[in-house]
């Protein structure tokens, strides 16, 4: 029978009853009815003409998120996107944890909004914060809208879901004084940071160039030009190099005193990485990086648990950057160039104006 979807589209549906004498009624994805019935024919030698009625959540998602099973990712991989290894294996821990208990061999088709609602409550029971339950309800979205595209649900219940109100705590930064201790001071190098160039020179670099510390991290000579630095890979801490987070290459344009000091520092090391121990050989893993940054913000007067209230860390410097390059009305597809975000909402949330900056710019 046909259906006249919103969008004006007609697509040919079917129904049968299942082994319980419910009627239940599938998209045959065809547009006339011809086709339509030779799908279902089709079905029928596969017995699948029961769109898989007795499969659970658990079954269905079994292999969800396993790099090498999980057929979304290897259709977004086909399609030239890039799908980290290490977020997949973050949700397949999400999975596991909090959706495969609460949903556990539940019929796929039989999972409604009320459900779904009644898994919000019982994650904000657990004492999860709002933004990891949205966290949670997006791989929900990924997962039901996946088995709706494939003709698996004829309905995805998380159509009918809105997320919970973010309480992600604004990322706090530096003050201007606070920055110069920190990193333009004589002898910064000497007794903020120890004498420790590497770590010092990449927290110079973040504050400067506002690059993500996986970036940094993979940053190699070659990466370092003639007034600018190359952006073209990140690094995780089990699977190496990668692509950056957007997958895009990009270039940032760097003041004349940080080359010099990257070149210099690089002229001393033996290996490719920058930012690298053992003479740049292997990159600087972050159980090195954020020991010296809180020892270091604790010599100028910071410790963790006022950087903690501030909500000021590492990532601070990204934060920082884009504030300054939108303060000085800088063009925002021009800071996006530079930071690599790759939407306005994601700049925006990264962008922090207060009363001084606006000062500045009114000239008051």
């Amino acid at each position: 029978f046909p259906r006249k979807l919103k969008n004006g589209t007609v697509i040919f549906y079917y129904y049968i009853y299942d082994a319980n004498g419910k009627r239940k009624q599938y998209s045959t994805g065809k547009q006339t009815e011809g086709d339509a019935y030779q799908e279902c024919l089709h079905l029928v030698k596969l017995n699948q003409l029961n769109r898989h009625s007795s499969l659970s959540f658990r079954k269905y998602c079994a292999d969800w998120f396993d790099y090498e099973k999980c057929d979304y990712i290897k259709t977004k991989l086909l399609h030239g996107f890039t799908y980290s290894k290490t977020y997949a294996k973050q949700l397949q821990g999400q999975l596991k944890k909090h959706a495969f208990p609460f949903f556990a061999d539940k019929p796929l088709d039989t999972i409604t909004a009320t459900d779904i609602e009644a898994y919000i409550r019982h994650l904000k029971n657990k004492g999860l914060s709002n933004t990891s339950v949205n966290h949670s309800l997006k791989m929900l979205r990924v997962i039901f809208g996946w088995a709706k595209r494939k003709n698996i649900l004829a309905h995805n219940p998380m159509n009918e879901i809105i997320n919970l109100k973010s309480d992600t705590k604004e990322k706090g930064m530096f003050t201007e004084e606070e920055a110069t201790k920190l990193l333009f001071g004589a002898t910064a190098l000497e007794t903020v940071w120890e004498g420790n160039e590497t770590i010092y020179l990449l927290n110079l670099t973040a504050y400067k160039t506002g690059m993500r510390l996986g970036e940094l991290q993979a940053l190699r000579k070659e990466d370092i030009r003639d007034g600018y630095i190359i952006v073209r890979h990140s690094f995780d801490r089990k699977y190496g190099l990668k692509s950056t987070k957007t997958g895009k290459v990009r270039e940032i344009p760097i003041a004349p005193d940080l080359q010099e000091k990257l070149r210099r520092h690089t002229s001393r090391i033996f290996g490719d990485y920058i930012f690298g121990i053992e003479r740049g050989t292997r990159p600087v893993r972050q159980d090195e990086v954020y020991p010296a940054f809180y020892s270091a913000a604790a010599k100028i007067g910071l410790n963790r648990e006022t950087l903690r209230s501030r909500c000021v860390t590492f990532h601070s410097y990204r934060h920082a950057l884009a504030t300054r390059l939108t303060a000085a009305n800088i063009p925002e597809a021009m800071i996006r160039a530079i930071t690599g975000h790759s939407t306005h909402a994601m700049l925006e949330h990264y962008t922090h104006i207060g009363i001084a900056e606006l000062q500045k710019i009114s000239g008051l």
